[in-house]
């Protein structure tokens, strides 16, 4: 055997394991800078969910005290829900708010005590990215007490 030949296919396989573990650290990096970013992603996405609950809620209570005062808000109110109450306003003396609740994918529970009595609602919401507070009052019912 040549010791030149030898040195030459010496220095080859040398040049191709350089090779090899460029490209091998170069796809650890990336794979490193994919999890590592996918984890961050996945915080911010997840801290938007729970906001979105209180959302809901928040317009459910100022949606219904605007129509219980009087002054209904064209922004947290649909269109339909305004023309009725052109024509028949829904006046309602709040006491106070004991609970606002999510019940449903768009609807909330609402119980007010109003004269010295207590009061449910189940306010339906409709949503829309185009609506400036994401969602406005679509239905309104009173959830009534059965005498015995």
């Amino acid at each position: 055997m040549d010791f030149s030949k030898f040195e030459a296919s010496f220095v080859k396989k040398n040049r191709l394991l350089w090779g090899i573990l460029a490209i091998s650290l170069l796809l650890s990096s990336f794979t490193l800078f994919f999890v590592v970013s996918s984890n961050k992603y996945f915080i911010v996405s997840n801290g938007k969910l729970f906001k979105e609950r209180l959302l809901i809620e928040d317009v459910c209570l100022e949606a219904f005290t605007s129509m219980a005062q009087g002054s209904p808000s064209k922004y947290l109110i649909s269109k339909g829900i305004l023309d009725i109450l052109e024509n028949d306003p829904f006046l309602i003396p709040i006491d106070s708010v004991l609970k606002v609740s999510r019940t449903e994918d768009l609807k909330c529970k609402l119980l007010i005590r109003s004269e010295k009595r207590l009061r449910a609602f189940v306010l339906g919401l409709i949503s829309d990215d185009d609506y400036p507070f994401f969602y406005k009052l679509n239905q309104l019912d009173e959830i009534a007490v059965k005498e015995d």
